[in-house]
């Protein structure tokens, strides 16, 4: 097997591993696009976010997103390495995109009334 065979595999199957959550973003994030009210729209794309990328470590299958847990995982699986990092990494990105939010706006407030 050849190097540049190795790098198709490789790339191959992080393109199949990946498609699922970047596609889930894509339409997540389309269907949130007219929602007129920043603030809502602002936390549900923060959920969907969340619910697509975050990282979870499970035994031996190393580093997983959290979504598939919620679907493989057995009882407290499923909490433990599936709904809590979700949770945790929604409140983190809910959090900041709102703060950031915030200090646009009130830094453009201000400028707009010093000139």
């Amino acid at each position: 097997m050849s190097i540049i065979e190795v790098i198709l595999i490789v790339i191959l199957f992080v393109t199949a591993v990946f498609l699922p959550s970047v596609l889930m973003a894509f339409i997540g994030w389309k269907l949130t696009r007219k929602i007129e009210n920043e603030y809502v729209r602002v936390i549900i794309r923060a959920c969907v976010l969340s619910i697509a990328f975050t990282p979870t470590i499970y035994g031996h299958a190393g580093p997983v997103f959290a979504v598939w847990m919620i679907f493989i995982g057995s009882g407290p699986e499923r909490l433990t390495y599936g709904l809590l990092p979700i949770f945790a990494v929604f409140i983190v990105s809910s959090a900041l995109t709102l703060c950031i939010r915030w200090l646009r706006n009130h830094n453009i407030k201000r400028r707009m009334g010093n000139t």
